[in-house]
């Protein structure tokens, strides 16, 4: 049987600055260890099934102190993204929201970033 295709899009929230990832990296490094979360990575990986308010990254705290400015991209993104979850990409300063119901959601909701969210550019990527 085969699987069903994923209609879900991403929209990048490409923000005017960037994340020194060296500084981050060590901003992690100086922040109290979380615990670990083998369980929900290896759930992930095993199922293959990844809901978007599931995904997690232990960088975005440190992202957000080592770059403020992220921070309030991350909210005036969360605010246009209503019930969306809105993440950041490795050491940011990218940031990405997965919109389930396909390409049309997606386009709007970067015509609406793009227009709404000071520092950031916003742009539609399709999940394959």
């Amino acid at each position: 049987e085969a699987t069903p295709s994923i209609e879900a899009s991403v929209v990048l929230i490409l923000p005017e600055f960037g994340c020194n990832t060296a500084r981050v990296y060590k901003a992690f490094d100086n922040a109290p260890a979380s615990p670990f979360r083998e369980g929900e990575v290896r759930s992930m990986a095993l199922t293959a099934q990844i809901e978007p308010e599931e995904l997690f990254n232990d960088l975005a705290s440190p992202a957000e102190f080592v770059a403020p400015r992220l921070g309030t991209v991350l909210e005036a993104t969360r605010e246009v993204a209503r019930d969306l979850p809105v993440h950041v990409t490795g050491s940011g300063s990218t940031c990405f929201v997965v919109c389930p119901e396909g390409k049309e959601q997606a386009r709007i909701l970067a015509e609406d970033i793009q227009s709404e969210v000071e520092d950031a550019r916003a742009v539609v990527a399709a999940i394959c």
